[in-house]
Formats: C-alpha cells, structure tokens, sequence
C-alpha cells in the first residue's frame, strides 16, 4: 500500500464507489478498478466531480486527499476523523509546555533543515556547498543560492512550487498518521490547521526547490504555462510533469520524512525526561 492516486480535471471521466474500491471510466478507454487499502493518499488537481461516499472510502483508510487547483496550490484536505489516531497527543504538548522547549525544538528543526538545504546544494553545485559548509551559511544564504541557480520568473516559480507543496502535504499527512502524531500541534506554525504537518514539510523545503529548479531547467520554453486574470497557472500537462517528478523522487522523500519523525520522537523523550 504504497500509492499515490491522481485525479485530475478531464472531461467525460466518471468516478464511482464500488464497496472498497473506486471505478474510473473514461469515454473511449477500458475502466479502472482501484481498491482503497492500496492508496495511501489522493492527490485531486483541478474541477474533478467526487462524490462524497468516495471521500468516506479513503476516509475510513485513514488516507488522506489534497484538493489542488491552478492559482494557489492546495485549498483544502480531507482527514479522517479518528480520536485515535493522535495516540502521541499528550506527549507532543511537552513542546509546547515552556518558552525552553520551544526553543528546543526551534533549533532542532533548524538543524534538520540546514542539512538537507546543504545536500540539494551538494546536488547543484559542489564549489557552493563546501564553501557554506566550511564558512557557515544564512536563510538568506540560501535562498539567495536557490534563486541566482534557477533563474526564474518569481509569479511561474510560485505556481509549481504551489503545485509540490500539495503533493508533499498529502505525503507528510499520511506519514503523521502512520506515526498517530497530531498533525496539527506545531510550533512554527503554531495554532494553524496542519501545523506539526507544515513543521516538517518547512523541514524538507529544500528538496521541493530542488524538484521546481529542475522542472524549469527541462522545460525553458514555458509550454506548461498560461497566462489569464489570476496571473500566471500551470496547464494540466504542466501538472502531471511535476507530479512525475515528484513520483520519482517520492520514496527518498518519504524515507527522509519518516527519519524526521524518528527524530521527533527522539526530541519529544528528551523533553519529557
């Protein structure tokens, strides 16, 4: 049960129920019958007519679904309701109990994220991140190495980055629940929806800006753009080719996710000893 379900706007597509699994019938092409317990998360992207009892079925299979449309990336997710499946919560507040602790988790989530901005940057350029590794290197740092490498039109950037930020959401969602973590109860985005959740992907960050300054550099001629009132969108094409990206790079992803989470457990039994 490893696999990620993409549903994206199509015409003449028709989405059923069928018991535990779903059917997607496409005008012209044979059906596709698709058992719930081998998803482990939906991805829908764009205007795709769902029906609730669908939503229920990976609900009931604790798989989480991230609704993403063109302008702003993910706009809304689908959880299961499970008193169960924060079995942690009470141990996670130790983060939160004092000033001291969430200052704790503060460096060691900037720990986590220094090192794995150090490695995409060994990816792009290894003159780069020895240098930073030797002298020490800033956010600004950073940022500032990411945008001279990519080159970008900063609104287009922003539309992909949007897109892999729904794609990682789902991924870090169904890991949490692996975890039974309360994916809300973060800190730097304390008291938001999917805090612990937005914690980790801001932890792992770099490997999306990685996976955006390579889709521009195999597409320079902007054809998975359009441009309308909203600004600049990516076309579906555009959005199956960063899911492909994604999906290549998806279990070094998640297996970097789950050390994460490891360490987070490791964090949380040092701040209740």
């Amino acid at each position: 049960m490893d696999k990620t379900l993409y549903l994206s706007e199509k015409k003449q597509v028709d989405i059923t129920r069928d018991g535990p699994s779903i059917w997607v019938r496409e005008d012209g092409k044979a059906g596709r019958r698709i058992p719930a317990r081998i998803v482990d998360k939906v991805i829908v992207f764009g205007n795709v007519k769902i029906a609730t009892e669908i939503i229920t079925l990976f609900a009931d299979h604790n798989v989480p679904m991230v609704f993403i449309n063109k302008k702003r990336g993910e706009t809304a997710v689908s959880m299961p309701h499970n008193n169960h499946l924060d079995n942690h919560y009470d141990e996670q507040k130790v983060i939160l109990k004092t000033e001291e602790n969430i200052g704790v988790y503060s460096a060691w989530m900037n720990n986590q994220r220094k090192e794995i901005q150090l490695d995409v940057m060994k990816r792009l350029s290894i003159n780069v991140a020895s240098c930073f590794r030797d002298s020490g290197f800033s956010e600004q740092d950073y940022q500032g190495f990411v945008m001279r490498t990519a080159w970008i039109h900063e609104k287009k950037w922003k539309a992909v980055d949007n897109i892999i930020n729904g794609l990682s959401l789902g991924m870090v969602l169904r890991k949490l629940i692996e975890a039974k973590l309360d994916p809300h109860l973060g800190v730097l985005h304390r008291r938001q929806n999917y805090g612990l959740a937005m914690d980790i992907r801001y932890i792992i960050d770099a490997e999306f800006d990685m996976q955006t300054i390579q889709f521009f550099k195999d597409n320079p001629d902007g054809k998975y753009f359009i441009r309308n009132v909203d600004g600049w969108l990516v076309t579906r094409e555009g959005m199956l080719d960063v899911a492909k990206r994604y999906e290549n790079r998806k279990q070094a992803i998640q297996e970097l996710t789950g050390q994460i989470i490891d360490s987070l457990f490791v964090l949380i039994r040092r701040l209740r000893s």
